[in-house]
């Protein structure tokens, strides 16, 4: 069961997104406005070959 390098990096970016997502939630409140921005500067896109080739050499050493 091999994957291509575009499934891989697709995978590993879907990965990304959740996580990043999961870690900047929309909220409510009196930092809404600080909420927003960091989502909308870590969600916009692009930005992700840094942490894939992360994610690569961690599983190349026999991590997660």
């Amino acid at each position: 069961d091999s994957m291509n390098l575009a499934e891989y990096l697709k995978t590993k970016n879907d990965l990304i997104e959740a996580q990043l997502d999961a870690l900047i939630p929309l909220k409510q409140g009196p930092y809404s406005q600080l909420f927003a921005a960091a989502r909308y500067s870590l969600l916009g896109g692009g930005k992700r070959l840094r942490p894939i080739l992360a994610l690569a050499v961690v599983e190349t050493l026999g991590g997660c």
